[in-house]
């Protein structure tokens, strides 16, 4: 079985595992109209091709076909204290796409708050915020991907749909400072 973690917002992305854990496809950023970095909207057609495509390697890689798709629960954003309305309905819109693209096909999401993903997986990684945790965290599965923050939250929301998010256990990735590749246990 494959799983997919999302991460929603303008900025968000999928990265997707293959039933042994290892990352096969990281998608970057999520579809919107515009680029990225620029923003004007939601390519909603661009949600069902990603969700299809999802499916289709799935079929093609494994003999159950079976996807997991686990995204992070939007919540309500507070910017300053104050609720920010936009942010809100920003990521309540891309949820509400993901989960129709991956409805249209069959597909259930599953929801998981930030809190709840980031309680299990980031507890004890180093780092001083949450993002760098993740990034982090997300090294352990590709150390030579430059990580931005959804592509990390993806693959740790990812990591946590698979239930194989244990605590983390002091294995550092190659390239943060100590010698040789690949995962290294720390000293």
């Amino acid at each position: 079985m494959r799983t997919v973690g999302i991460d929603l917002g303008h900025r968000g992305a999928t990265a997707t595992l293959d039933a042994t854990g290892r990352l096969v496809r990281v998608v970057r950023n999520t579809p919107v109209r515009g680029s990225p970095s620029r923003p004007r909207g939601f390519d909603a057609p661009g949600f069902a091709r990603e969700a299809r495509a999802e499916l289709d390697l799935a079929q093609k890689a494994d003999e159950d076909m079976a996807l997991r798709v686990v995204a992070e629960a939007p919540a309500h954003v507070r910017i300053g204290g104050r609720l920010h309305a936009r942010a809100t309905g920003v990521l309540f819109l891309c949820a509400g796409l993901w989960q129709g693209a991956y409805a249209a096909l069959g597909v259930e999401v599953e929801w998981v708050a930030a809190t709840t993903w980031q309680h299990e997986l980031l507890a004890n990684v180093p780092g001083r915020t949450t993002k760098d945790r993740a990034r982090f965290r997300a090294r352990l599965l590709d150390p030579a991907l430059d990580w931005n923050e959804g592509m990390a939250d993806a693959a740790c929301v990812a990591v946590w749909g698979r239930g194989v998010g244990p605590p983390f256990t002091g294995v550092r990735p190659g390239g943060l400072g100590l010698s040789g590749g690949g995962a290294q246990p720390c000293p």
